[in-house]
């Protein structure tokens, strides 16, 4: 997957560009604010439209680099990123995205993430990186206590 090759424009694709550089999940990802986009990292949190799955998921992730240039641009925005990726009926982020994601990538939203777990695993990426980055929840006592260092997390995005 190489996202040079991905052809269209939009917030779909900014989206997408978010997701392949992150391994975030579609809901934190279309359900960000301009806010969350800070000059170094991007902020997973919860906000008044989108709860998060786990208090896990609650991370700092850094920009990777090819995504700067879509950060910068964002920031500029006031409030949710992309609003029209919010169906109100059912309250989730992102819904109609899987189906375009395919055409486009090649891989659903989900595929985004067991990527960049792969590509970490793959390249000796500790453990509790992998969780931290992600936000998955800690699966062993040891992983629940200290933190990942920053340096870590960059080096991890880098690989991405």
């Amino acid at each position: 997957i190489d996202p040079s090759q991905w052809e269209g424009a939009g917030e779909q694709m900014e989206i997408f560009q978010f997701l392949f550089f992150t391994g975030a999940r579609l809901a934190e990802i279309a359900g960000l604010q301009s806010e969350d986009l800070l000059e170094d990292r991007i902020l997973i949190r919860p906000n008044k439209l989108r709860p998060l799955k786990t208090s896990s998921s609650e991370r700092s992730i850094p920009i990777h680099p090819r995504l700067t240039f879509f950060a910068g641009d964002l920031r500029e925005k006031k409030g949710f990123l992309w609003p029209g990726q919010y169906q109100e009926s059912n309250k989730r982020w992102g819904v109609n995205l899987s189906k375009p994601c395919r055409k486009v990538v090649g891989i659903t939203p989900k595929g985004f993430r067991d990527r960049a777990a792969t590509v970490l695993r793959r390249n000796n990426m500790n453990e509790a990186v992998v969780v931290a980055l992600l936000g998955y929840t800690p699966n062993s006592i040891s992983m629940a206590y200290g933190a990942v260092p920053w340096s870590e997390l960059k080096r991890a995005v880098k690989l991405l």
